[in-house]
């Protein structure tokens, strides 16, 4: 989770190309409603009378510094914040190989990927993914939520900018037997509260044939501690008509820059949820160390863990190390493949 100042930003680009070459940053959007565009894209001129004074303009700069920080830490780490948040496409191809202390292991192949649909003007994306709740839910960095069911999906993508309501409507259907339409409404923001502190707040309606509702409220604290450490408090609230319950948690991370090419993130986290009455269900702390291995799309995750977990005998400890090598294509990657094949 490295990626942790403006520095680090341009060391990325340094490394794996310029922006446009992956993924440009959401803060360099246009703040300009659809309603408004004009055929060439470009944004309409409008003049205003430049009233900033150094104090503004050196505010403005340290805010939109963080922003950058806590972008690029999503950017390096392929969190479920950065890939539901850009508006740019992407493909992602991930074997994952897991070894637990119940002598258990399990590999697995995991594929998702957000492309422009033609002649919309990249206001609809086709969501595809191995797993469901990937294509419709943040589980973030430190929370591994799956059902095992895929899902295929059409978002209405936001041009809004990160500080303001962004809305996204998406209709699809999960890859289960028998297949499970749903509807999606989620709505995500991005709050300056301080120069140091940015705020992350997305709520999230989802309502499912067969799974029925789903409402999920989502809140991410990010604290710029230094230009190589950030600090995250995230907290995550989700009632499930399926499962006639409420499922809380509560994580604290703190991502370190080793090198341009190399982060680790170091996470605590606290799961809970009302099935019998409020109780902790597991404590867990995470290793993420992620490393980018060849040019600027394979990484290889290491993400070693221990638990306590409350069973009905007790708590018992557990652990597992989990090996994924991860193959991200982000929109100027999938340009050039595009260009080879059809030059």
């Amino acid at each position: 989770m490295g990626l942790l100042s403006t520095n680090v930003g341009q060391v990325l680009c340094d490394e794996t190309g310029p922006p446009t070459e992956t993924e440009p940053s959401a803060i360099d959007e246009p703040a300009v409603s659809e309603d408004n565009e004009i055929p060439n894209g470009e944004p309409p001129v409008v003049e205003e009378e430049d009233t900033d004074t150094w104090v503004d303009a050196t505010h403005r700069a340290i805010e939109e510094s963080l922003d950058a920080a806590v972008l690029a830490l999503d950017r390096f780490f392929a969190t479920q914040q950065y890939l539901s948040d850009t508006t740019e496409s992407f493909v992602r191809v991930r074997p994952v190989i897991e070894y637990d202390t119940d002598d258990k292991s399990d590999t697995d192949l995991k594929f998702s990927a957000k492309l422009d649909l033609p002649g919309t003007k990249r206001r609809l994306k086709l969501l595809i993914d191995s797993d469901s709740n990937n294509a419709t839910d943040d589980s973030g960095v430190d929370v591994d939520d799956s059902d095992g069911n895929g899902a295929v999906a059409i978002e209405r993508e936001s041009k809004r900018p990160r500080d303001k309501w962004r809305v996204r409507p998406t209709v699809g259907v999960k890859s289960s037997l028998p297949p499970d339409p749903f509807v999606q409404l989620r709505a995500t923001r991005y709050y300056s509260l301080s120069e140091r502190w940015l705020a992350r707040l997305q709520g999230t309606a989802r309502y499912l044939l067969d799974d029925k509702g789903d409402l999920r409220a989502e809140l991410d604290l990010n604290h710029q501690m230094d230009p190589d450490w950030i600090f995250r408090a995230r907290t995550d609230v989700r009632w499930r008509d399926s499962k006639d319950r409420t499922d809380a948690s509560q994580s604290f991370t703190f991502a370190q820059r080793l090198t341009s090419t190399k982060n680790v993130a170091y996470s605590l986290g606290i799961l809970g949820n009302n099935e019998q009455g409020w109780d902790v269900e597991r404590y867990r702390y995470l290793i993420v160390h992620r490393q980018l291995i060849y040019r600027d799309w394979l990484f290889l995750e290491l993400r070693p863990e221990v638990s306590m977990r409350n069973k009905e005998d007790g708590w018992q400890p557990g652990g597992s190390v989990q090996v994924r090598l991860e193959a991200f294509f982000g929109r100027g990657r999938l340009k050039k493949i595009r260009d080879r094949l059809h030059p």
